[in-house]
């Protein structure tokens, strides 16, 4: 991503794969939690780490997301409450619907870099 001269301000990780780093161990077998975690938001290197199950595991995505993507609200959220669906009247349930409708948009996909841990491993290794 700096290569591309942007900087990061997302990282996305799997759950899976964020309590994977915060259980490694350096040389000194202390946990490098204290690192990933100096607050309730964990980040690395300055850059804040979310967790995501919308990215598979094993992967990550690092992006500068306030420059590379706009996010359109096209109709704003709508909340619907319903007692006549199904048994609720009978049971005194109340069936709540919310919905709105966004779409993004990506105007520079160089500001996105997705890959995964093993390639990047592999590459930083051999360099």
């Amino acid at each position: 991503l700096a290569l591309a001269n942007y900087s990061a301000d997302t990282i996305l990780v799997n759950p899976t794969d964020l309590h994977k780093i915060a259980l490694l161990k350096n040389t000194a077998n202390d946990y490098l939690r204290q690192q990933i975690y100096s607050g309730l938001q964990p980040s690395i290197m300055g850059v804040p780490v979310t967790a995501s199950t919308a990215v598979s595991a094993g992967s990550f995505l690092v992006g500068n997301l306030a420059v590379a993507t706009q996010l359109w609200i096209r109709e704003n959220l709508a909340i619907e409450f319903s007692r006549e669906d199904s048994t609720n009247f009978r049971d005194g349930f109340v069936t709540v619907k919310a919905s709105e409708r966004v779409a993004l948009t990506n105007y520079l996909p160089n500001a996105i870099v997705q890959g995964s841990f093993a390639t990047a491993k592999a590459a930083l290794e051999t360099a």
